[in-house]
């Protein structure tokens, strides 16, 4: 059986290291993903954590082994203002998005009913940013890996 260090973190900057035995690379993640943070940190505040990951795991060469999994639905985004009112506003964008190009598709419809593919291409890219949008929502239950 090998032995791996993992590399946990918490509401940064709280870290933790443990020694997980595991019997194999792929075995490990799944055993650092179920494993109790409570004993690996200092600070007492657990109340508040967020942001809780695995920062990497290493075999017991030193080898990378895996890094940067989220281990709960927090995520920390830099970027400073600008940035947050942006992904607060980002539900009212996707929704203007969809309309927008609804009603794209129903002008185009009306005004050049042979040549829907001139219309088509035009939207690729908020057909793209939308299943990106939608893809990404549809995993908030789960944690990001």
């Amino acid at each position: 059986m090998k032995t791996y260090s993992v590399l946990f973190a918490e509401d940064v900057p709280h870290y933790g290291t443990a020694e997980i035995k595991a019997a194999s690379d792929a075995d490990v993640l799944v055993a650092a993903a179920d494993a109790d943070f409570d004993d690996l940190f200092l600070e007492p505040a657990w109340e508040n954590a967020c942001c809780r990951r695995i920062v990497e795991i290493t075999d017991e060469s030193g080898k990378f082994l895996a890094g940067d999994i989220s281990l709960d639905n927090w995520f920390v985004r830099y970027g400073g203002e600008p940035d947050r009112r942006l992904c607060d506003a980002a539900p009212e964008l996707l929704a203007a998005l969809k309309s927008v190009s609804a009603a794209v598709l129903a002008l185009a419809a009306e005004r050049d009913p042979d040549q829907p593919g001139l219309w088509d291409a035009a939207l690729v890219p908020a057909r793209k940013a939308i299943a990106q949008a939608e893809a990404e929502h549809s995993d908030d239950a789960s944690p990001r890996r």
